[in-house]
């Protein structure tokens, strides 16, 4: 029982402050509440489970940076997404496609990070020191259930944001959250990638950066056009 508990503590506080509570925040203004919680369970059941069987069985870890990469692409298209207008009944994403869509990005975002490692860790030296399948299955579930309570307030503090902010204003908390998480996940995999190149890193980021504020600002001054001719339009068929 000292082992659950162990688990649950180390995961729990390696989990708190981390880049992915954050991440749950922002998508609380995209998904409904109980996609994001079936999507969210799933995907850290799927993340310990291999961490703790790989740890068991192997002992390594798989390098992380070309998920790191695709992780970082798909943060900054959530971001980018953050700033078109919504569909005209206003509704978030809904359905098993929603939940889908948690699952891969959290799964995105959480894979190779420090507390899979911990999982694969904690697995990896129980087997060492002689544990069974029996010690195995009490490091996931304590693995499991204390990322699931660390995450579970990102949720809270986002589904509280999501009923006190203006849409526009969450919208926009969305966009500069995803924005900062995909930067930084493709500064960490340039890193991982280029063995801790320095130049290589700022310029990757530098580069990514200029151009995914040029896109957004293209896209904003297109929107700003569009909607000032469809106010035109509008009045002119008003005043006829």
């Amino acid at each position: 029982m000292s082992n659950f508990f162990a688990a649950f503590a180390v995961v729990f506080i390696a989990e708190m402050g981390d880049k992915t509570q954050l991440f749950l925040v922002g998508l609380t203004s995209k998904f409904k509440l109980k996609s994001i919680i079936l999507g969210v369970v799933a995907a850290v059941a799927v993340l310990n489970g291999a961490a703790v069987a790989l740890g068991y069985f192997v002992g390594g870890a798989v390098d992380p940076s070309a998920v790191k990469l695709a992780a970082g692409a798909a943060f900054l298209a959530f971001a980018y997404t953050s700033l078109l207008p919504k569909s005209e009944d206003g509704e978030r994403v809904r359905g098993r496609g929603a939940a889908m869509a948690v699952f891969l990005s959290f799964s995105l975002a959480e894979l190779g990070d420090k507390t899979q490692l911990t999982a694969l860790t904690l697995s990896a030296r129980s087997s060492a020191e002689g544990g069974g399948i029996v010690d195995a299955a009490v490091i996931f579930i304590a693995c499991t259930a204390g990322l699931i309570a660390a995450d579970a307030i990102g949720v809270a503090v986002g589904y509280v944001l999501s009923k006190k902010l203006p849409e526009r204003a969450l919208g926009m908390l969305s966009f500069v959250i995803f924005t900062a998480f995909g930067i930084w996940t493709l500064a960490e995999a340039t890193d991982s990638l280029t063995g801790s190149n320095t130049a290589a890193v700022v310029a990757v980021t530098a580069s990514v950066t200029v151009a995914f504020a040029s896109l957004c600002a293209a896209t904003l001054i297109i929107q700003k056009k569009r909607n000032k001719n469809e106010k035109t339009k509008s009045e002119n068929d008003e005043s006829v």
